[in-house]
């Protein structure tokens, strides 16, 4: 313990942790040449010095990865454990104790060969809007993908079953909307009739709002569902154009423009028009 505690604090004072290790030679071993000369470096090396220097002291060492951390969604009530949270930390063994003493050298970790301070730590609690997307991925991998045949079987009879008995009422109430409907049809401006044009024309809006900003919207949702981003629009187009004109067999210097939306630098849809309507008419010329 003792020994740990001052390995752990030679290391703290001589080494700041960094995501951006220097030090480390492609010659020899990175971790004997980040000791020397190195001055930042992550937890792999924190931990894999430590273990060097233990067995140098002739104490039993060795080297753990995994995770530490993470946080607690009391929205489905489990642990997130994260790919930011992998962490690498070290065992030295206690020959008087006859067990192994958990040390974390990384500075910022918990106190060396801790292990009662280590195991009882209580994780971040999250309940905020990534909690809730987090817990709407998990239902969908639990209730959709992870479905075995007779678990789609029973949830299959149990809609049938709803159906059945609640059908008959639906239809029903279908029926009178689309009896109230013709009826607006044939007499839109009478009374408060008005109402349903307003709410007709802001549906509209919205969906030609959607429409405008559909490629920004798949971004977003692709951050929020931590998937990766959509290709830029200009690029994806430019591809589909460069396929189509390829298939054809069209050469000219609009295969060329094409190239360059497709694989140089991004530009905004309204520039690139041009170079689509160019497209447009080899595509049309070659079909005639």
């Amino acid at each position: 313990m003792e020994y740990s505690q001052a390995a752990r604090q030679y290391l703290s004072q001589n080494y700041k942790y960094s995501l951006r290790p220097d030090g480390a030679s492609n010659s020899g071993d990175p971790v004997v040449s980040w000791l020397d000369t190195g001055t930042r470096g992550h937890c792999e090396y924190f931990a894999g010095s430590f273990v060097l220097l233990a067995r140098a002291a002739s104490y039993p060492a060795r080297m753990v990865v995994g995770f530490s951390g993470g946080s607690w969604n009391p929205i489905e009530s489990y642990y997130v454990v994260r790919n930011r949270d992998a962490h690498a930390w070290a065992e030295i063994y206690d020959a008087a104790a006859g067990e192994w003493l958990r040390v974390d050298p990384t500075p910022g970790s918990f106190v060396a060969g801790d292990v009662a301070a280590s195991s009882e730590r209580v994780p971040e609690m999250k309940a905020d809007w990534a909690a809730w997307m987090d817990s709407l991925r998990i239902q969908w991998y639990r209730r959709i993908v992870n479905f075995d045949q007779a678990d789609q079987i029973d949830m299959a009879l149990g809609i049938k079953g709803f159906w059945g008995r609640f059908a008959e009422p639906i239809r029903e109430r279908f029926r009178e909307s689309f009896q109230e409907f013709k009826q607006w049809v044939a007499h839109p401006f009478t009374g408060m009739n008005w109402l349903p044009w307003v709410i007709v024309l802001f549906a509209m809006i919205a969906v030609w709002a959607t429409w405008r900003v559909r490629y920004s919207l798949r971004r977003f949702l692709a951050r929020l569902l931590g998937r990766a981003a959509p290709m830029d629009p200009v690029r994806r187009q430019a591809s589909v154009y460069l396929h189509r004109l390829q298939k054809r067999e069209v050469s000219g210097p609009v295969l060329d423009e094409l190239k360059a939306l497709r694989f140089g630098p991004t530009l905004e849809t309204r520039l690139a028009g041009e170079v689509f309507k160019r497209a447009k008419a080899a595509l049309r010329k070659r079909s005639e």
